[in-house]
């Protein structure tokens, strides 16, 4: 079996950077594939694409950032996740200002796409979980390269911190709540973090 790698996320957590820096090195490549993942032979897919590493080294990668991307548990076994997640407050102000979602919309998606995520990580021992600040700091780069086992060491990410704030607090408060509810969860499963 090919190395196969999922990059678990939601809209606007930073992970467009995260794969960006895994491009970058000479054994990953990322990409967006929109395959649905049910069943082990739906990985064909994304062992098609054409990879810049010919090698049994390579790494095949794909970005997922909605609930049904993948829905089953048999791809626990035989790939590897690194999650990443972001605050409520920069990622419900950028969904809600990219006119792409609505509160409500914004809230359910977000929402939702962080229980997911706890459900994946208490099934996948040993992946790694970092955070918009965690993949900024650098603190990240160490343990994706470790645990994917790559020689070369991934390049500096730069992250802007501003994000344009259309919501008030009192809007998204409980997503605050949740977004700490389910950090929290995934501090203690047995991941390797970057928070």
């Amino acid at each position: 079996m090919k190395n196969v790698l999922f990059v678990v996320s939601h809209l606007h957590s930073g992970s467009f950077s995260l794969c960006n820096v895994l491009n970058n090195n000479p054994r990953v490549s990322v990409w967006s594939t929109d395959i649905l993942y049910n069943h082990p032979s739906d990985l064909d897919g994304l062992l098609e694409q054409k990879h810049k590493n010919p090698t049994s080294a390579a790494v095949y990668a794909d970005h997922l950032l909605y609930n049904p991307r993948l829905s089953s548990s048999c791809f626990y076994d035989f790939t590897k996740f690194i999650y990443m997640i972001r605050p409520a407050k920069p990622t419900m102000n950028m969904l809600v200002s990219s006119r792409k979602y609505d509160l409500h919309t914004a809230k359910r998606y977000y929402s939702f796409r962080l229980r997911r995520i706890c459900e994946m990580a208490r099934n996948t021992p040993g992946a790694v979980l970092t955070t918009w600040n965690g993949l900024r700091s650098g603190e990240a780069s160490p343990l994706i390269r470790e645990y994917l086992g790559l020689k070369t060491s991934l390049t500096k990410v730069a992250l802007r911190g501003e994000t344009s704030e259309v919501l008030d607090d009192s809007d998204i408060k409980d997503m605050e709540e949740c977004y700490e509810r389910h950090l929290y969860f995934l501090k203690h499963q047995n991941l390797r973090l970057a928070i």
